[in-house]
């Protein structure tokens, strides 16, 4: 059972809406807690897909913290790396419904069983790389294509090969 703590907010800050009150319950739980709204009069949940479309993220703001708090912070420097994981959308990688996510630091599912590793884990490899603009890549599995993109940011050429027919396929 997941364990919740409960939080007193203004409406006007998360709805930007009245200035009425209303509880919000944080899920402590989940390995990507998530902000639930309740309202003392009905009780009402939203799902994970209404909190994303209704009260969606500024991914810009979200991948410079990422940059910032989950990569420079924790070691990674070449700056080549850290300007394309800043260019690079990442919740374009990811279904609509773990978009929301695209910026934490932790893997995402894709199809077919498979996960977006988590970006301080990508940029590490790709720093460990020491690409230039003259280099070619051929990367053997492609998955979502984040990675790849991050490569076509970095090095001349970039060859992406996918054996999962419906990651391929994507």
């Amino acid at each position: 059972m997941a364990v919740f703590r409960q939080f007193r907010i203004i409406k006007k800050r998360l709805l930007s809406a009245s200035d009425r009150s209303e509880d919000v319950k944080y899920d402590l739980g989940s390995p990507s807690p998530l902000l639930l709204k309740t309202s003392p009069f009905d009780g009402a949940h939203l799902s994970r897909k209404t909190l994303y479309s209704e009260f969606m993220p500024d991914f810009a703001a979200a991948r410079e913290r990422m940059v910032d708090v989950q990569l420079r912070a924790r070691g990674v420097s070449d700056p080549g790396v850290l300007a394309a994981m800043s260019r690079v959308s990442r919740e374009q990688f990811v279904s609509e419904s773990f978009r929301g996510e695209a910026y934490e630091d932790h893997p995402l599912p894709i199809a077919d069983g498979q996960t977006i590793s988590q970006p301080y884990i990508v940029a590490v490899m790709l720093e460990s790389l020491h690409l230039t603009k003259r280099d070619k890549v051929l990367e053997i599995g492609t998955g979502s294509g984040y990675a790849t993109a991050l490569l076509a940011e970095l090095a001349a050429e970039v060859f992406s090969i996918e054996r999962h027919p419906a990651l391929a396929d994507s």
